[in-house]
């Protein structure tokens, strides 16, 4: 499915592009526009209702960030123009298709920069974010329309990844950053509403989840602290990494010990020494991991 998402996103660029070009109603215009439709059908073929996530130059398609569009340019302008979420119905057809795109197209010839997203369109969603709960309903205006899209999340996917990094930590294998990259863009997307910041604190429902979720838990509350001073997106998601990272000194820590009702003295100053572990850990696998080390190091 993350092979068809990106083509299908290649060709609506490719597509918004093209029709810059050309006059409404030119045959070139609606032969890039049936393009880009045959490719969201395609998609729509292993995923009924895809739906997309343009936050801070990230592409998130459903809960699955698109590493090989990290460079995407419209994963910038698109926000800009009212398009921050985007989710497609199964029963989307041509015509309403093609009209969204006009939309588009209109504000990006008109030099438009607004959070108001496009005209409603069959089959079509797209807006603002909003991260609601299961739960809630979706706010609506006096016409009964959706005002933003919404994105119901939950961070099963999130915990699992960073369980898979702890694990390879306590085996003393390579930490890949690209992995704690998306987990931390991940966590960005679900940290934000209309503007706002949510923090939807993971209740802890399984001791065994305790180590992963408590990590999510530290990265999302430091990221928000970090907005909340004013720090560029780049120093928010290092903050992020650090806290996804605080812990990960734990792994060297023998499990033995962590399973005594009663610690010595001596136990207590291994236990103590995990921030240096994990600093010493992190800094030994690649610089990449610098800052997250540093802040463990002075933690």
């Amino acid at each position: 499915m993350a092979e068809a998402s990106i083509d299908y996103l290649h060709s609506l660029a490719h597509a918004l592009a093209s029709m810059q070009l050309y006059d409404a109603g030119h045959p070139s215009r609606a032969h890039v526009v049936d393009q880009s439709y045959g490719r969201l059908r395609t998609l729509i073929l292993t995923d009924p209702e895809p739906s997309f996530s343009f936050i801070d130059g990230a592409v998130v398609y459903g809960n699955l960030p698109l590493h090989a569009l990290r460079d995407w340019s419209w994963a910038r302008r698109l926000p800009k123009l009212g398009v921050q979420r985007l989710e497609f119905e199964e029963s989307v057809a041509r015509e309403p298709y093609g009209l969204f795109l006009d939309d588009v197209v209109t504000r990006v010839t008109s030099n438009v920069t607004t959070e108001d997203p496009p005209p409603p369109r069959p089959g079509i969603r797209c807006g603002t974010m909003r991260v609601t709960g299961a739960d809630q309903d979706t706010e609506e205006d006096q016409g009964g329309s959706p005002i933003v899209a919404t994105m119901p999340y939950r961070l099963g996917e999130e915990a699992d990844a960073v369980h898979w990094l702890y694990e390879r930590a306590a085996k003393h294998e390579e930490i890949p950053l690209t992995e704690v990259e998306a987990v931390v863009r991940s966590l960005t997307v679900a940290m934000h509403s209309d503007g706002h910041l949510i923090l939807p604190l993971v209740e802890l429902n399984d001791v065994d989840q305790y180590s992963s979720l408590h990590a999510i838990n530290v990265s999302m509350l430091a990221m928000t602290m970090a907005e909340h001073l004013g720090m560029s997106s780049r120093d928010v998601r290092a903050f992020g990494t650090a806290g996804l990272l605080h812990d990960i000194g734990m792994t060297q820590i023998p499990a033995e010990l962590l399973g005594k009702d009663s610690l010595t003295q001596e136990d207590w100053d291994v236990l103590t020494g995990h921030p240096a572990a994990g600093a010493k850990l992190l800094l030994q696998r690649s610089d990449e991991h610098e800052i997250a080390a540093d802040r463990k190091s002075v933690g």
